[in-house]
C-alpha cells in the first residue's frame, strides 16, 4: 500500500502507478465521478498518456472512463467536447477509449482497475495536483 501525505510533492502518475505499470495490461477502467472541469480532464488525459507509453508492445489497448456528467449546460458541453477530442486523439494512436456516463448517486469510489490484476484506489481521484 502506498499512501501519499497531503501536501507532499514529487508525485506523478508514473511514480504512483509504478507497480501496476510493470506488468502488461490491455484494459484499464478508471472510475472517478469528478472528471468534469478542464483541469480534471487534463489530468485524465495525462494518465492516458502514461498508460499508453507504459505498454509499447501491446497491440490493442482499451481504456474506459466512468464519470458523471457536468450539470451546468456550458460545463457539460465543455466536458463532452474535451473528452471527445481526447477519445479521437487516443484512437489516432490505436487506443480505444470508452466513455461511460455514471449515476452520481451510485458512483462514489474512485479507482483504476487493470486487467493484470492490479486495483488502485484513489482517495482524491485523479485530482491529485495542487497549485
Amino acid at each position: 500500500e502506498v499512501q501519499i501525505a497531503d501536501g507532499s510533492t514529487g508525485h506523478d502518475f508514473k511514480t504512483i502507478l509504478e507497480e501496476p505499470l510493470k506488468f502488461q495490461f490491455t484494459k484499464v477502467q478508471v472510475d472517478d465521478p469528478h472528471i468534469k472541469l478542464p483541469h480534471q480532464i487534463e489530468n485524465f488525459s495525462h494518465l492516458c498518456d502514461v498508460l499508453v507509453e507504459s505498454q509499447p508492445k501491446v497491440k490493442s489497448l482499451h481504456l474506459s472512463l466512468r464519470t458523471c456528467e457536468a450539470k451546468e449546460g456550458f460545463m457539460r458541453v465543455t466536458q463532452n467536447q474535451k473528452l471527445k477530442l481526447l477519445k479521437q486523439r487516443l484512437l489516432d494512436q490505436g487506443v480505444i477509449l470508452f466513455l461511460e456516463p455514471a449515476d452520481p448517486e451510485i458512483l462514489h469510489d474512485r479507482g483504476i482497475r487493470f486487467n493484470n490484476g492490479w486495483v488502485v484506489y484513489l482517495g482524491r481521484g485523479l485530482d491529485i495536483f495542487k497549485k
